[in-house]
């Protein structure tokens, strides 16, 4: 397989949750980079790929 095309966010949270969820972070509401004195997390409830 040759890999010729990538597509990531502009900050690393939200490509961070589409890689260890499989899922849109628009979905989970990541929409800019979390940090430590952030509220928003991804719910405990879902299965990471790791």
């Amino acid at each position: 397989m040759k890999l010729t095309d990538f597509h990531v966010h502009a900050t690393c949270s939200p490509t961070r949750a589409a890689l260890m969820t499989g899922q849109s972070p628009m979905r989970h509401g990541i929409y800019h980079a979390l940090g430590k004195n952030t509220q928003g997390s991804l719910p405990l409830s879902l299965k990471l790929l790791p």
